[in-house]
């Protein structure tokens, strides 16, 4: 009976052993986790041309911001951002800037931005032959939903802090220097069906730099017009024209 009596005490004690941590693990899951995104933006494909319509395609990188950990679900939740929205804001652009490129593209909807990167997402741009050169900076409006703390605990449903936040973000493009032809032709007159005449054209460097082995080729759009004997014509150098004077070349 006495070793019984011992058995059931060593087994009494090896049970309170085992049940004892059991109330640090039901502490361990109530806490709170706090965390936002953290947006930027880019453009890999940023150089145009003065005088082109062009498409200025943006990324969007979300590298998440935590303060306080917790359940993975819970992390992913404040990191991420919802309902972005990027609109290219033109009262901040750069005055030179603002006169010289018109948006063709309203507001852009981006969706949910986890961690990471997404896009491209595509604005529609108009850039007049008259802006110089340079590198501009565009800003682009950042609009998005996201969750800045969850309450967690045992027994009850987790408690999410959503609010929304507006930012200006910026993307560099480049307006490069580059050639840009202006073609004009002289003496022009009438012809009837079956006469022949000729014309002279002057091409002219309207760009920002010359243009090396310019090449040009002259032909018919309509099958009526014969182009007949009209070789191309190449010069090894067209400078670029400047006040005053014209950089032109017969044709």
């Amino acid at each position: 009976m006495r070793t019984t009596a011992l058995a059931l005490a060593a087994a009494a004690l090896l049970a309170a052993a085992t049940v004892a941590p059991a109330a640090p693990a039901l502490a361990r899951e109530e806490g709170t986790v706090v965390g936002r995104p953290d947006l930027e933006l880019s453009a890999t494909d940023n150089r145009f041309g003065a005088g082109e319509q062009t498409t200025l395609e943006v990324f969007v990188s979300n590298s998440g911001d935590l303060d306080r950990g917790g359940p993975a679900e819970y992390q992913q939740r404040v990191t991420t951002a919802r309902n972005v929205r990027l609109e290219i804001d033109q009262s901040r652009m750069d005055e030179r800037l603002a006169r010289k490129v018109e948006v063709e593209t309203g507001t852009v909807f981006a969706g949910t931005v986890p961690e990471g990167v997404a896009g491209p997402f595509a604005f529609n741009l108009e850039i007049a032959d008259s802006l110089s050169p340079g590198t501009y900076e565009i800003p682009v409006e950042v609009t998005y939903d996201y969750t800045n703390y969850v309450e967690y605990g045992p027994g009850r449903a987790p408690e999410y802090g959503d609010a929304s936040r507006s930012t200006t973000k910026y993307v560099t493009v480049v307006v490069e220097d580059q050639p840009r032809f202006e073609i004009r032709a002289q003496n022009l007159t009438s012809v009837t069906a079956g006469d022949t005449t000729t014309y002279r054209l002057n091409l002219t460097n309207t760009g920002t730099r010359p243009a090396v082995n310019a090449q040009v080729t002259l032909s018919a759009a309509t099958p009526s017009l014969a182009t007949a004997s009209c070789p191309a014509r190449t010069r090894p150098t067209l400078p670029r024209s400047r006040t005053g004077s014209r950089a032109s070349a017969p044709a």
